[in-house]
């Protein structure tokens, strides 16, 4: 009896730290064309690894829109796995960005997250996004304020925002914080840059994304 109970609570403790928690397993969010759609959640690392993998797949939005997963660093679907590091217990946002662009329509991603070499104890969420007519005004006011211009510009061109440059952190398709010189509070300059996209982050939580041509 006791090498029983023995087993059953070592399986029951080997059971609690072989998850990954999410608040929710399916999460849709809603938005106006030509601002950023942002759905997301809470990943509670309760397994035995500090390391997450997470996996995107099964893409789905209309042609126009692109799409960026955030989860510490930002990414772009040419980065479909990435590893993150996350203590045991402790939680982190995830987000998941529509960028309608002009376009109205409807666009999901699939995700998957799991500790490093435990793909077995993976979950799986599925984000969407749609457009829609209407915002809130405090949604339009915020989307209002805190903005960076251009967004297409030409490599050695400066972007000008409407918030100090210190709140603003800069990221590669693959998710590499870029570290640009600082004109004055509200210029950034882009020679460093090559030709490609990136994300530009607000510490508010807002992104927004920009090409250089």
């Amino acid at each position: 009896m006791r090498k029983i109970l023995i087993s059953i609570a070592t399986l029951i403790v080997g059971m609690s730290f072989s998850q990954i928690q999410v608040s929710s397993n399916e999460v849709l969010q809603s938005g106006k064309i030509k601002e950023d759609i942002i759905a997301e959640i809470d990943v509670l690392n309760n397994s035995n690894s500090e390391i997450i993998v997470w996996e995107r797949s099964n893409v789905s939005i209309p042609k126009q829109w692109e799409t960026a997963a955030c989860f510490v660093s930002c990414y772009f679907p040419e980065v479909s796995t990435e590893e993150v590091n996350i203590k045991i217990g402790s939680k982190e946002k995830f987000s998941t960005y529509f960028l309608p662009g002009e376009t109205e329509g409807f666009g999901s991603v699939k995700m998957k997250f799991y500790p490093k070499n435990s793909p077995k104890d993976s979950v799986i969420v599925i984000f969407k996004g749609r457009t829609e007519n209407s915002l809130s005004v405090e949604n339009q006011v915020l989307a209002e304020t805190v903005k960076i211009f251009p967004t297409v510009l030409n490599a050695g061109e400066t972007i000008k925002t409407t918030a100090s440059v210190t709140e603003y952190q800069v990221f590669s398709s693959n998710g590499q914080i870029i570290n640009l010189e600082i004109i004055n509070k509200n210029e950034i300059l882009t020679a460093s840059l090559s030709s490609g996209q990136y994300i530009v982050k607000h510490l508010n939580g807002s992104y927004q994304k920009i090409v250089i041509q």
